[in-house]
């Protein structure tokens, strides 16, 4: 139930084969144009008033990262005044299969989830639901800033007599601008490099093995690792839309996809978002790589999520 990954596509289905090698690509035009978005017009960059140059240095960048194996395969399209520009498919979306790269590949959102959680929690805003200074205790009792701590060094990862008690209150905005005190666990792949960082991601890892099942026992237990700074004191990337993603629930009366379905998702047609994939789409998704750092070598991609194995 966690808010950390959803697959989107464009929301007309590609129906003809586009993409190439993974050195090569589908040009802006030919196949492309009976592929990408069906239904839109087509102009010229001059006939939309935009610059070709520009465009056509994107599309070799593109071309390039794909051909280096920077990237095993990507789309794009760009609009403008409701008429497609531009729109190529590049590479495969496995790189055992070689399965080409479709305009209708799913892909994991992954952290830009956040931004659909976002325009849900501003709807209940809107509706006049809550506020955005509202206490998170208002909603989530496990947030009461007398149950909170604020960690004296990045070591602690429990309550401890020389933790202070936070002297303000952590609020929905402070969710919202990663201000609230919480913090991350390490990049996917990476080492923890402190023992706050391991606690997070021991976290994580009872999330994914069901130990925590819930994103209501999910944000208790976020609740009990000490903060890292006084809510509203600084920036720090974190999991506060996770506990978004709670509030939404809390306020809705709603599991939040089936809240982010019927407020955000179905209204802007976005037909292929989704928390886990429906019977029948497996094969639309890519594999996922991780690409090493410092690495410019044809074999500088790790698989991670294989897509004819992955839990989505």
């Amino acid at each position: 139930a966690v808010v950390v990954a959803i697959m989107t596509s464009p929301p007309h289905p590609a129906t003809a084969a586009e993409g190439g090698a993974a050195d090569g690509c589908s040009p802006s035009g030919g196949e492309a144009r009976g592929a990408a978005l069906p239904g839109r017009p087509w102009a010229t960059a001059e006939e939309v008033g935009m610059d070709p140059g520009p465009l056509d240095e994107l599309e070799e960048q593109f071309r390039r990262a794909v051909g280096n194996n920077e990237l095993p395969g990507l789309a794009y399209a760009i609009l403008r005044d409701g008429k497609v520009v531009r729109a190529s498919a590049f590479g495969v979306k496995d790189l055992d299969s070689r399965e080409p790269w479709r305009f209708d590949t799913l892909c994991r959102l992954y952290s830009m989830t956040k931004s659909v959680a976002v325009v849900g929690l501003m709807a209940l805003v809107e509706d006049g639901l809550l506020a955005l200074n509202d206490p998170v205790s208002k909603y989530l009792p496990a947030f009461r800033q007398e149950r909170l701590q604020i960690a004296h060094n990045e070591e602690v990862v429990k309550s401890d007599e020389q933790n202070a008690t936070p002297t303000r209150e952590m609020k929905i905005i402070h969710l919202l601008t990663h201000s609230s005190g919480l913090s991350y666990g390490p990049a996917m792949g990476d080492e923890s490099s402190c023992a706050s960082e391991e606690s997070y991601r021991q976290l994580m890892q009872r999330v994914d093995t069901g130990e925590v099942s819930a994103l209501g026992s999910y944000c208790d237990e976020l609740a009990k690792l000490p903060l890292r700074y006084q809510p509203g004191e600084r920036w720090e990337y974190s999991y506060s839309i996770d506990v978004v993603g709670r509030i939404m629930e809390v306020v809705s009366g709603k599991r939040l996809d089936e809240y982010l379905r019927e407020r955000v998702i179905e209204p802007l047609k976005l037909n292929d978002t989704t928390f886990s994939l429906p019977e029948g789409q497996c094969g639309r998704l890519a594999t996922f790589y991780r690409r090493r750092p410092d690495t410019n070598s044809n074999d500088s991609l790790d698989l991670v999520d294989a897509a004819a194995s992955s839990r989505w």
